[in-house]
C-alpha cells in the first residue's frame, strides 16, 4: 500500500515544491498559526468528518530524492474521514470498513487485506480529514489568490511525510494542489481538477471488477 501512494501524493500542487524561503522545511523563522484561526483546512476537514467527500481528477507526480527519476499517472479519487478510493488505469483501491481492495487491471486480479491506518503513512485523509492529529499549520499565505497555501509540518519526528504545502479555495473549501515531502527528500505532487464536495454514500467507496477476475483473500 505504501507504493500506491507513492504514486498518489505527487501532484496536489501546481507551483514549486518548496518555496524559495524553504519555510516548508520547517525553518526557525516560521511562526505557529493561531490554534484558535478557522482556517480553509480546518473548514475542510470539518466538512470531511461531517460525511461529505471530496472527489476529483487528479494527475500526479513522484520525483526520487536520490536519483530524481520522475513517474507520472493520473486517474480520480473520493476521499472521506476513514474511506477512500482511487481509480487509475493500472489499479483501482478502495478502503473501507478495514478492508483494502485492490484491483489490478492488466493482471485481472483482486486482491483483500487487512486494512491498519496506523500503516498508511500516505493516505489522502491523513492529509485532509484528520490532518491535525499529525500535523501543524506553520504557515498561511494568502497571497496565491483565489487559493489560501497552507503549510504543514509533521509533529512526530517518525512520521513518514515531513512537510506538506495544500492550496485550498478559501469559499469553496475545493483542495487544487498540494505537495509533500518524505523523510528521504522523496517529493509528491498532486493537481486536482474538477473537484467537488458532496455528500457520501456507502456506494461510493465500492469496487467493481469482471466476474472473471481472480481474487485473492488475504483477510483471516
Amino acid at each position: 500500500m505504501m507504493k500506491i501512494f507513492y504514486a498518489f501524493i505527487i501532484c496536489l500542487i501546481m507551483h514549486p515544491v518548496l518555496p524559495a524561503d524553504g519555510s516548508a522545511k520547517g525553518s526557525q523563522s516560521e511562526i505557529a498559526v493561531d490554534a484558535n484561526v478557522n482556517h480553509a483546512l480546518d473548514r475542510l476537514s470539518q466538512k470531511i468528518k461531517e460525511g461529505y467527500v471530496f472527489t476529483a481528477e487528479m494527475t500526479h507526480r513522484f520525483t526520487d530524492g536520490f536519483t530524481k527519476e520522475e513517474v507520472e499517472s493520473s486517474g480520480s479519487v473520493w476521499v472521506g474521514a476513514e474511506q477512500y478510493k482511487i481509480l487509475t488505469e493500472e489499479q483501482h483501491i478502495a478502503v473501507r470498513n478495514d478492508v483494502s481492495t485492490v484491483f489490478n487491471v492488466r493482471q485481472n486480479r483482486v486482491i483483500l487485506s487487512p486494512y491498519y491506518p496506523e500503516d498508511d503513512d500516505f493516505a489522502p485523509s491523513r492529509f485532509i480529514g484528520s490532518y491535525s492529529e499529525r500535523f501543524e499549520v506553520v504557515r498561511i499565505d494568502d497571497s496565491n489568490l483565489p487559493y489560501t497555501r497552507i503549510h504543514l509540518r509533521a509533529t512526530d519526528p517518525f512520521e513518514m511525510i515531513t512537510t506538506a504545502i495544500l492550496d485550498i479555495n478559501p469559499h469553496t473549501l475545493i483542495l487544487s494542489r498540494m505537495t509533500a515531502e518524505d523523510q528521504t527528500d522523496n517529493v509528491f505532487e498532486i493537481e486536482f481538477h474538477s473537484g467537488m464536495l458532496q455528500k457520501g454514500d456507502a456506494d461510493m467507496f465500492r469496487l467493481t471488477w469482471p466476474e472473471r477476475a481472480e481474487i485473492i483473500d488475504l483477510r483471516d
